[in-house]
């Protein structure tokens, strides 16, 4: 899966996969979630690691109540060296993702 933002001429894209690496190698490495910078729309080898498939936990959004969904974690990442939080400058990135359920299945359309 690819996602992320495009301003014309830098875009910071997101890359990833449940349950195994995806394709693009980033500094070498296999990961489940990687940030590549583009420019031109062209990838670089400007990337961060935002989590290793073997670092994957999964879990339920609300353990009192399995219905409402469940969370994908990947850790292991690129260690932070910058951002708008000092606590977490050295600290390894990681990613969450919140799969919500929806009430009945007919949401899904």
């Amino acid at each position: 899966m690819k996602d992320g933002a495009d301003n014309g001429l830098f875009s910071m894209i997101y890359y990833f996969n449940f349950g195994q690496p995806h394709d693009k190698k980033c500094k070498g490495q296999d990961a489940a979630v990687t940030e590549v910078l583009e420019v031109l729309k062209q990838s670089t080898d400007t990337c961060e690691i935002l989590g290793r498939v073997d670092s994957r936990t999964v879990g339920l959004l609300d353990p009192n109540d399995p219905r409402k969904g469940i969370y994908v974690q990947y850790g292991d990442g690129d260690r932070c060296t910058s951002g708008d939080n000092p606590m977490l400058v050295g600290k390894p990135r990681q990613t969450r993702f919140n799969i919500h359920c929806a009430p009945k299945q007919d949401d899904f359309r």
